[in-house]
C-alpha cells in the first residue's frame, strides 16, 4: 500500500492510496485457454463498479481476463491463490472511490493488479480524511 497526494493552491488536494495484489502465475502466450482456467481454478476477484453512482453492479473479474476500467468503484474483494483468506478493500460512504491503477487498465489480476483509493479534500477546508477506505482480511472460508 502506497500513498501519494496531490493539489494546488486552487484546488483541493487529492489522495490516492495504491493496492497491489501480486503476480500470480506466469503464462507464456502459448499456455491454452484451458490451461489458464485450470491453474487459476477458484480464485475469484469481484468489484462493486460503474459509470456513475446510480449504475454500479457486482463484475466478477476473471482471473484470466484482461481488467477494464470503471470510473467509479465501492469496493473490490479478492479469494485468490492464498488459500482460505479473502481480502476486501472498501471505501466508506461518500468517500472518494476505488478504481483501476493507471497503468493497469491491460492486466489480467494473475499478472498482478494494482487498484487505487481517490479521495479529494473537502472544498471549503482543503482538509483530507485518511480514513476514507477500510482493508479487511477473512481467514478461514
Amino acid at each position: 500500500m502506497e500513498e501519494h497526494l496531490k493539489g494546488s493552491q486552487d484546488d483541493p488536494p487529492t489522495m490516492r492510496t495504491y493496492f497491489t495484489f501480486p503476480q500470480t502465475h506466469k503464462f507464456t502466450a502459448n499456455t491454452e485457454k484451458a490451461d489458464r482456467l485450470k491453474a487459476t481454478e477458484g480464485y475469484v476477484m469481484r468489484w462493486h463498479a460503474g459509470k456513475s453512482e446510480n449504475a454500479m453492479k457486482v463484475l466478477p473479474l476473471s482471473y484470466i481476463a484482461i481488467v477494464e476500467n470503471q470510473s467509479v468503484g465501492d469496493w473490490l474483494e479478492d479469494k485468490g491463490p492464498w488459500g482460505s483468506i479473502k481480502v476486501t478493500i472498501k471505501r466508506k460512504a461518500g468517500k472518494g472511490s476505488i478504481n483501476v491503477a493507471e497503468g493497469q487498465w491491460n492486466r489480467c489480476p494473475y499478472d498482478g493488479i494494482g487498484m487505487v483509493f481517490v479521495t479529494k479534500a473537502d472544498p471549503k477546508t482543503k482538509k483530507l480524511d485518511p480514513q476514507g477506505f477500510e482493508v479487511k482480511i477473512d481467514k478461514g472460508l
